[in-house]
């Protein structure tokens, strides 16, 4: 076979550019694959980062709810410890009136005093049974202690101011005089 110098020339220069193309597609494929890598590095970021926002989001609303929970307790709270004043007031009412012989008195006030119970058992109001019972300071505030029987020791022999609790908390201690 003879090859000519100029065929030799141009069958090199082919060849070199079958080589080159190689190499410009090779460089192209590691080009497009740092793409993608930088892609894919972005999208996990931003899925890690939606995650954190959404972690963010669901401890804020649950933050928030207790918040709320805790804002409704208190104004539940501070109303029924007004009622309680309104309660004892009643209480009292019925104690100076309960001698008295027809009284409309007493009974307009009986009837307010089952409007308050009967509130007071709906709202979750509940009295603390205190009177023949252990004292015990969580639930009791001893405002005097009298000579008792040894049976009536640290007992509570007389309750002074009822005490209540609100949902399984106490709201008002019981004012007692326990047996010593």
């Amino acid at each position: 076979m003879i090859i000519l110098a100029g065929e030799e020339v141009k069958h090199q220069k082919k060849h070199e550019q079958k080589g080159q193309g190689k190499e410009d597609k090779e460089f192209e494929i590691s080009h497009l694959n740092e793409k993608i890598n930088a892609m894919q590095k972005a999208l996990d970021d931003n899925n890690t980062l939606l995650k954190r926002v959404q972690a963010d989001f669901e401890n804020y609303m649950k933050r928030t709810e207790k918040d709320l929970q805790n804002a409704r307790m208190d104004a539940k709270r501070a109303f029924a410890k007004e009622l309680l004043r309104i309660m004892d007031s009643v209480e009292a009412g019925i104690v100076a009136e309960k001698n008295k012989e027809n009284s409309d008195a007493l009974r307009g006030l009986l009837l307010i005093y089952e409007e308050i119970r009967r509130f007071f058992k709906e709202s979750k109001i509940e009295e603390i049974e205190s009177l023949g019972k252990e004292f015990d300071s969580d639930y009791h505030e001893a405002l005097l202690a009298k000579d008792a029987p040894e049976e009536e020791r640290e007992k509570i022999i007389e309750v002074i101011q009822k005490g209540y609790m609100l949902e399984g908390s106490v709201l008002r201690a019981a004012k007692v005089i326990i047996g010593k």
